[in-house]
């Protein structure tokens, strides 16, 4: 929870929400936007970043039970976990993209 309420005060984040609503018309609020976004980055951020396959602790082990996965199945498991419907996945990814290149 603390992690979740620094988050929320975080300049970036909120540049991040404001591209997401405004932008996007994203219809999730604040708080569950940070919830998810926070489970984005921890999902994601490795084999969007640095190129890392390894499955982040707590996620399985990946698609072919290997413990790999690529970026598409990276994101994929993030929309699940999180209940993104399929529309919305893009907002995200992309509300990001926007302040600072995620890939």
């Amino acid at each position: 929870m603390k992690r979740l309420k620094s988050a929320m005060k975080d300049k970036e984040i909120k540049a991040m929400y404001k591209i997401y609503k405004v932008r996007f018309k994203g219809k999730d609020s604040f708080k569950l936007y940070v919830k998810n976004l926070l489970e984005f980055f921890r999902i994601t951020m490795d084999i969007y970043i640095s190129g890392y396959t390894g499955v982040p602790k707590g996620c399985g082990k990946g698609p072919k039970g290997n413990g790999e996965w690529g970026r598409a199945d990276a994101i994929y498991y993030w929309s699940q976990k999180c209940k993104i419907r399929r529309g919305d996945v893009n907002k995200y990814f992309y509300s990001v993209d926007e302040v600072s290149s995620y890939s």
